[in-house]
């Protein structure tokens, strides 16, 4: 009876579909004995709806290819089960030592699979290609359990444990984690306690749940050119911003029962280190991941794709809109997170990460680098110098378009009040000797990789000038240009 339906539903659709057809060419025969327009639009007009309802039937009798019976669709799940229970058993057959090319190649031969199953054209070919596609699969998530268990024993308990055996609560509490925080800073100068802003994405399953951004006003509000040249943020825009302290009470939770995250995360796990340092603030305590790293899960090796996170964004189709954004950073490695966990299969980042515990990092281990934060320096009065922004009404002719490198340490005055001085009498600063630079400062008159670069541009003809302190002094007594030659 049920086939009989089936054949009816089939030819009742034929007579809809060719029914217009007949109607529109019939219309169009009338037309050409009587030469009645609105005959030929009529007719044009069912035929049009003709084409559609044959399209419309074709793409019916392509999907009623694939429906099964009820019959067939319960054999159909007993053998999707079946495929699935021997990927496992034959996951377990895998050797311990082969694990991570295995599972390298059952990525690639699931990502094939999946092809092969979207090619599909008729119910039987689809149904064997969706048994090969479970069993990959299961294969592939029963192996890289294998691995995770034996990278990480302490988060795989034994399902008999011993009754004087409790779980540490370390690795219960990182079995409870859901979130990843990705971070991103900007600094205004080269001290790791100059954060002038921050952007934060959370990550949670494979999605981006919440994003934060703050402007932080660094000590002294203090900025170098070079610095305001790569996220353009000047004195003026944090100027009246909150210090660290006190977006700290507005994120600190943040950084609280999750994992965080970072491109290159040594340099932003320092600019955390030696901020709260520098404030006094008591450290938090997390595991981090490099970006850098679970970026590199997704990329094949060898292979010559930057470590950048431009770069990796542009390998992964990422959007990086507007780079050195702190927002946009953190949410552009917050992608690159989610990106791989997905070629994983895993269902959310932090499952895919516990799965390559070699990622993590402990913040705890990472150095406090106080040679190159403001603890080293004496202060900078802000009411000496202007900011870097100021505009000197009179042109200072040996600092105006020249571009100064220093190298050792002044007796007199700070690097930063230096740096500052010549950003504000307009000069550039650059962190190498190169043939573009006009003036390097030897603070301390020790010879250097610097002060030996220059010496050679020197003597190939480069109009390069090495000067000290005492004279770098001089060159700020007066608008007019030093004679030299004196």
């Amino acid at each position: 009876m049920k086939n009989w339906f089936k054949s009816l539903n089939k030819t009742l659709r034929g007579v809809v579909c060719i029914s217009p057809l007949a109607v529109g060419g019939a219309l169009i025969v009338l037309y050409a004995w009587c030469e009645k327009l609105f005959l030929l639009l009529l007719g044009i007009g069912f035929v049009v709806v003709s084409v559609l309802f044959l399209a419309l039937n074709g793409k019916v009798v392509k999907e009623e290819k694939f429906q099964l019976t009820e019959t067939e669709q319960k054999e159909h799940e007993r053998k999707l089960a079946e495929s699935e229970r021997k990927g496992e058993a034959d996951a377990a057959l895998i050797d311990e030592n082969d694990l991570s090319n295995a599972i390298e190649e059952l990525q690639k031969l699931s990502d094939q699979k999946e092809i092969d199953y979207n090619r599909t054209t008729d119910a039987e070919s689809r149904m064997a290609a969706s048994y090969d596609l479970m069993y990959t699969n299961a294969k592939l998530r029963a192996a890289i359990k294998r691995k995770m268990k034996i990278l990480r024993p302490d988060l795989h308990p034994s399902a008999t444990p011993q009754a004087d055996a409790p779980i540490e609560p370390a690795a219960s509490k990182q079995t409870e984690i859901e979130t990843v925080t990705v971070i991103d800073f900007e600094t205004a100068n080269h001290s790791f306690t100059s954060a002038c802003s921050i952007g934060i994405a959370v990550i949670k399953g494979l999605e981006i749940v919440d994003k934060k951004y703050f402007l932080i006003q660094p000590p002294d509000n203090f900025y170098t050119n070079d610095n305001i040249a790569i996220h353009h943020i000047t004195p003026a825009d944090t100027q009246n911003a909150d210090t660290f302290p006190a977006v700290w009470e507005k994120i600190k939770t943040y950084f609280s029962d999750t994992y965080l995250a970072a491109h290159n995360a040594n340099f932003d796990m320092s600019v955390l280190k030696a901020t709260l340092d520098y404030y006094h603030i008591e450290q938090p305590d997390f595991q981090f991941v490099n970006t850098i790293g679970v970026s590199s899960y997704g990329i094949p090796r060898p292979s010559d794709v930057g470590k950048s996170l431009d770069a990796r964004c542009a390998y992964f189709g990422i959007p990086l809109d507007n780079h050195h954004n702190a927002l946009c950073d953190a949410v552009a490695a917050a992608q690159l997170i989610i990106c791989n966990a997905k070629l994983s299969r895993w269902k959310s980042v932090t499952s895919f990460l516990r799965a390559n515990s070699s990622y993590f990092f402990n913040y705890i281990d990472v150095k406090l680098k106080t040679d190159q934060s403001f603890v080293r320096y004496h202060k900078v009065d802000v009411n000496e110098i202007a900011a870097t922004t100021a505009v000197n009404e009179e042109t200072d002719a040996d600092f105006n378009g020249k571009t100064f490198v220093i190298t050792g340490e002044f007796k007199t005055i700070t690097r930063e009040q230096a740096l500052r001085i010549i950003v504000e009498r307009g000069g550039k600063i650059k962190g190498a000797v190169s043939k573009q630079v006009d003036v390097l400062i030897n603070a301390d008159d020790r010879t250097s990789t610097k002060t030996q670069r220059a010496a050679a541009l020197q003597a190939a003809g480069h109009q390069i000038r090495i000067v000290s302190e005492e004279q770098f002094l001089r060159m700020l007594e007066s608008n007019d240009a030093i004679d030299w030659e004196e």
